[in-house]
């Protein structure tokens, strides 16, 4: 597995594909490249830093640690859209290592890291505090072994939250009512905190695939616009083959009326030859005739 300097919005160059212009988007401190959400750039320079890097940077420095002039930074994302979006096509293989054979953009990255079974993720239940990181065989593992704790975890989370809005009635009645309603109460109680855990589950499920619709329509925006740039690239060069041809067109019967006034002027200077051979040979003769 490829080592992954920082956070997970720092990659090394290891990761990334060849062929590509890398060192345009290579932070000059760390010497990673940076996500495209976390880049910034000088704009006197241009040089693109990770924002935790510059950030510690001008702590001490007020100069710009490539150009050395005076620092003045601007978030590439919405200073200047074209880099940002050209640092997003940047193509790289999965960071997990080798165990993964994706390789694809940074506008997928995410995509993919949600799907990957072999790229550590976070527990479900870190809402709850649990701080458990692993792959798909150990997630699976760890929520099958911790299943139990989870959900009481969750029910104790719940518990706090609910408690200033539902008074428990566990705590004023536990004395009064006997063991079969305090039973009754507490899986109340309990299938209320399951019911508010899965709905803001479902919250957070429904808000994941907003946030990955709108990263599909604003893929499909960008292949589109380069669809777009491409149809009209392939109109131009079209509409310059065909003025190409014209023009070769036009040149092939300069040509030809030249080489066809060519002859004309030829064959007026052949008959203009024969006249003269024929006005010679009758003045010989009549010249031997007169000499007879």
């Amino acid at each position: 597995m490829i080592e992954q300097k920082g956070n997970s919005t720092q990659f090394p160059l290891a990761l990334f594909l060849a062929g590509q212009a890398t060192e345009v988007y290579q932070c000059s401190i760390c010497l990673n490249i940076p996500h495209p959400d976390i880049a910034v750039n000088h704009a006197k320079c241009g040089a693109i830093f990770c924002k935790p890097c510059i950030d510690g940077w001008k702590v001490k420095n007020r100069t710009c640690p490539k150009c050395r002039l005076a620092m003045s930074v601007n978030l590439a994302k919405a200073e200047n859209f074209i880099v940002y979006q050209l640092h997003q096509q940047l193509k790289l293989k999965c960071p997990s290592g080798s165990v993964c054979s994706w390789e694809g953009t940074f506008s997928a990255l995410q995509t993919h890291k949600d799907d990957c079974a072999y790229t550590p993720k976070m527990c479900r239940f870190a809402i709850a505090g649990c701080a458990f990181q692993g792959n798909g065989e150990e997630m699976k593992k760890h929520e099958k072994l911790n299943k139990d704790d989870h959900l009481e975890k969750c029910f104790s989370e719940l518990q706090a939250t609910i408690k200033p809005v539902i008074p428990s009635p566990t705590k004023v009645r536990r004395s009064s009512r006997g063991p079969a309603e305090r039973d009754a109460e507490i899986e109340q109680e309990i299938a209320m905190k399951k019911k508010a855990l899965e709905e803001q589950i479902a919250l957070e499920s429904r808000l994941k695939m907003e946030m990955l619709q709108m990263e599909e329509t604003q893929l499909l925006l960008i292949e589109e616009r380069r669809r777009r740039e491409e149809e009209s690239a392939m109109a131009e060069a079209k509409k310059r083959e065909a003025e190409q041809r014209r023009q070769e067109q036009m040149m092939r019967e300069e040509q030809m009326r030249r080489e066809k006034e060519q002859m004309r002027r030829e064959k007026e200077q052949m008959m203009r030859e024969k006249e003269q051979m024929m006005r010679e040979r009758e003045l010989a003769e009549m010249e031997a005739q007169a000499q007879s």
